[in-house]
């Protein structure tokens, strides 16, 4: 029996379904592991680096007391403690420029490299690589500097998170007073959910325009950026009540860690699910992401082995790698 929905229905039902079909085809599920795997040892110098640079602006103790404080929503506790200690641990009190300057480059090493990483799993997603022809020492240095921009992008954004928090805080406080308790909180909570959206959406157009190997119109990239935000804040919110109900000693030793890990998989996983679903939008409605200079389209070829085997032994088909076309 088939059903006769309008089309208000079959549209986004078709759309949802492509996307869906093309996150499985890409293997995002993988790649959110091995940058959920990657991300456990970038996020400790990551969070210094901008813990850093934006308290030069804000003050350190704030900025510790808001990465707390959205660290115990998205983690729990315990979660938000282990983080804190990773954190430590990748302070430094070398002494000495030598040790000084290796110790910075390290961090710096450690904070860009989940972001070299995310840029190859978008490249993927869009079906698109560095030429190989072109590649080398230049191309390696140009995208960790890519990368070290990116965080101080994140740096910066936290800073407007800050100063937009602080703002809407103090504006709900004013006229908290003249209305209903119910009333006060709604709109409490909403200045919050509104800032983190704001927010979140700035760094994912950030990320979908400039780390991956690819041209894309801001326009596609906004509405890509948006319901990824949306759903970011929704997952944020269910990761955050589920991982605060989690007791950490039913994993180990480790199970701080291990719950931190969910959270980065997941997060991960919406990232890659909004980086296909902008690929999808744009191909539907916008214009075509294409390869920058530098890069080209790759992709995927079945190819069917026809060499004779043993008798009676069917020969399977192989899929191999993607190619540069």
């Amino acid at each position: 029996m088939q059903w006769n929905w309008p089309k208000w229905v079959n549209r986004p039902a078709n759309f949802l379904a492509k996307t869906f079909r093309e996150f499985g085809k890409d293997d995002c599920t993988m790649m959110a592991a091995s940058l959920a795997y990657y991300a456990m040892f970038s996020i400790p110098p990551l969070l210094l680096i901008v813990i850093t640079a934006t308290g030069m602006i804000w003050g350190q103790e704030a900025v510790r007391g808001y990465i707390e404080t959205e660290l115990a929503r998205m983690l729990g506790e315990a979660g938000k403690d282990q983080v804190l200690d990773m954190v430590r641990s990748a302070e430094t009190s070398s002494s000495g420029i030598l040790a000084t300057l290796t110790s910075t480059g390290l961090l710096l090493f450690g904070a860009t490299g989940v972001m070299s990483q995310l840029q190859a799993a978008l490249n993927r997603v869009w079906q698109i690589e560095p030429d190989p022809e072109q590649g080398g020492i230049q191309n390696f240095l140009i995208k960790r500097l890519l990368s070290f921009g990116m965080v101080m992008a994140i740096a910066f954004l936290l800073l407007v998170s800050l100063i937009l928090t602080t703002i809407m805080s103090t504006v709900v406080k004013q006229i908290g007073g003249y209305l209903p308790d119910a009333l006060s909180t709604a709109a409490a909570l909403g200045s919050d959910v509104a800032v983190t959206l704001i927010v979140i959406t700035c760094l994912l157009a950030a990320l979908f325009k400039w780390v991956p190997d690819a041209e894309i119109t801001w326009k596609d990239v906004g509405v890509g950026a948006a319901v990824t935000a949306v759903l970011f804040v929704i997952g944020k919110s269910a990761l955050g009540w589920y991982l605060g109900s989690k007791d950490p000693s039913s994993y180990g030793t480790a199970g701080a860690l291990v719950l931190l890990l969910m959270w980065v998989y997941y997060t991960t996983m919406i990232v890659l699910y909004g980086a296909e679903f902008t690929q999808v939008w744009a191909n539907e409605y916008g214009r075509d992401i294409v390869p920058e200079s530098g890069a080209v389209r790759v992709k995927r070829e079945k190819v069917v082995d026809h060499s004779p085997g043993p008798p009676g032994v069917p020969q399977p088909s192989m899929a191999y790698p993607k190619t540069p076309t």
